[in-house]
Protein backbone atom coordinates (compact mmCIF):
# COMPACT_ATOMS: atom_id res chain seq x y z
CA UNK A 1 0.00 0.00 0.00
CA UNK A 2 1.22 3.49 -0.83
CA UNK A 3 0.27 6.55 1.23
CA UNK A 4 0.66 9.64 -0.97
CA UNK A 5 -1.64 12.24 0.58
CA UNK A 6 0.89 13.57 3.04
CA UNK A 7 -1.74 13.79 5.77
CA UNK A 8 -1.72 12.32 9.25
CA UNK A 9 -5.14 10.80 8.60
CA UNK A 10 -3.85 9.13 5.43
CA UNK A 11 -0.88 7.67 7.26
CA UNK A 12 -3.04 6.31 10.07
CA UNK A 13 -5.56 4.86 7.61
CA UNK A 14 -2.86 3.20 5.52
CA UNK A 15 -1.38 1.43 8.55
CA UNK A 16 -4.81 0.42 9.87
CA UNK A 17 -5.90 -0.90 6.45
CA UNK A 18 -2.77 -2.83 5.50
CA UNK A 19 -3.19 -6.56 4.91
CA UNK A 20 -1.48 -8.95 7.32
CA UNK A 21 2.16 -9.31 6.32
CA UNK A 22 1.84 -6.27 4.07
CA UNK A 23 3.99 -3.22 3.53
CA UNK A 24 3.07 0.44 3.80
CA UNK A 25 5.24 2.82 1.80
CA UNK A 26 4.96 6.44 2.89
CA UNK A 27 5.46 8.89 0.02
CA UNK A 28 3.51 11.83 1.47
CA UNK A 29 5.33 14.25 3.72
CA UNK A 30 3.06 14.69 6.74
CA UNK A 31 4.74 16.82 9.38
CA UNK A 32 2.44 16.25 12.36
CA UNK A 33 2.72 13.13 14.56
CA UNK A 34 0.53 10.19 13.57
CA UNK A 35 -1.16 7.89 16.09
CA UNK A 36 0.10 4.45 15.14
CA UNK A 37 -0.34 1.67 17.67
CA UNK A 38 2.79 -0.53 17.76
CA UNK A 39 0.74 -3.68 18.41
CA UNK A 40 -1.02 -3.10 15.05
CA UNK A 41 2.36 -3.27 13.33
CA UNK A 42 3.62 -6.25 15.32
CA UNK A 43 0.45 -8.35 15.17
CA UNK A 44 -0.04 -7.48 11.51
CA UNK A 45 3.61 -8.29 10.72
CA UNK A 46 3.71 -5.00 8.81
CA UNK A 47 6.65 -3.34 7.14
CA UNK A 48 6.61 0.46 7.05
CA UNK A 49 9.06 2.28 4.83
CA UNK A 50 9.58 5.79 3.60
CA UNK A 51 10.47 6.64 0.02
CA UNK A 52 11.42 10.04 -1.35
CA UNK A 53 10.07 10.17 -4.89
CA UNK A 54 11.80 13.41 -5.83
CA UNK A 55 14.02 16.08 -4.36
CA UNK A 56 11.89 19.11 -3.51
CA UNK A 57 12.06 21.85 -4.63
CA UNK A 58 14.79 21.20 -7.24
CA UNK A 59 13.19 18.30 -9.10
CA UNK A 60 9.76 19.89 -9.03
CA UNK A 61 11.09 23.17 -10.44
CA UNK A 62 13.02 21.35 -13.18
CA UNK A 63 9.96 19.33 -14.16
CA UNK A 64 7.60 22.28 -14.34
CA UNK A 65 10.19 24.25 -16.34
CA UNK A 66 10.62 21.44 -18.88
CA UNK A 67 9.29 22.13 -22.36
CA UNK A 68 5.76 20.81 -23.03
CA UNK A 69 7.17 18.30 -25.55
CA UNK A 70 8.79 16.47 -22.61
CA UNK A 71 5.36 15.98 -21.07
CA UNK A 72 4.06 14.51 -24.32
CA UNK A 73 6.68 11.75 -24.11
CA UNK A 74 5.43 10.78 -20.64
CA UNK A 75 1.67 10.97 -21.23
CA UNK A 76 0.78 8.06 -23.51
CA UNK A 77 -2.93 7.56 -22.86
CA UNK A 78 -5.43 10.41 -23.18
CA UNK A 79 -9.05 9.98 -22.13
CA UNK A 80 -12.16 12.13 -21.81
CA UNK A 81 -13.74 12.32 -18.37
CA UNK A 82 -16.48 9.94 -19.50
CA UNK A 83 -13.79 7.38 -20.39
CA UNK A 84 -12.41 7.27 -16.84
CA UNK A 85 -13.18 3.58 -16.30
CA UNK A 86 -11.41 2.67 -19.55
CA UNK A 87 -8.40 4.78 -18.49
CA UNK A 88 -8.06 2.80 -15.26
CA UNK A 89 -8.63 -0.54 -17.02
CA UNK A 90 -5.92 0.15 -19.59
CA UNK A 91 -3.38 1.66 -17.18
CA UNK A 92 -1.44 -1.62 -16.96
CA UNK A 93 -0.99 -1.87 -20.72
CA UNK A 94 -0.02 1.72 -21.54
CA UNK A 95 3.70 2.45 -21.29
CA UNK A 96 3.70 5.83 -19.59
CA UNK A 97 1.13 7.95 -17.80
CA UNK A 98 -2.54 8.31 -18.65
CA UNK A 99 -4.32 11.66 -18.70
CA UNK A 100 -8.02 12.08 -17.97
CA UNK A 101 -9.28 15.42 -19.25
CA UNK A 102 -11.84 17.06 -16.96
CA UNK A 103 -13.39 19.06 -19.80
CA UNK A 104 -14.73 15.98 -21.67
CA UNK A 105 -12.43 16.69 -24.62
CA UNK A 106 -9.80 14.01 -24.12
CA UNK A 107 -8.59 12.06 -27.11
CA UNK A 108 -8.73 8.29 -26.79
CA UNK A 109 -5.42 6.42 -26.88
Amino acid sequence: MFEKSGTVQGTELAVASAAPGGAVTLLGLATDPAKIVPSTIVRGRLTIRGSMIYEHPGDFAATTAAPPSGLRRVVRGRFALGEGQEAFRSARTIAGKSWISLDEEGAST
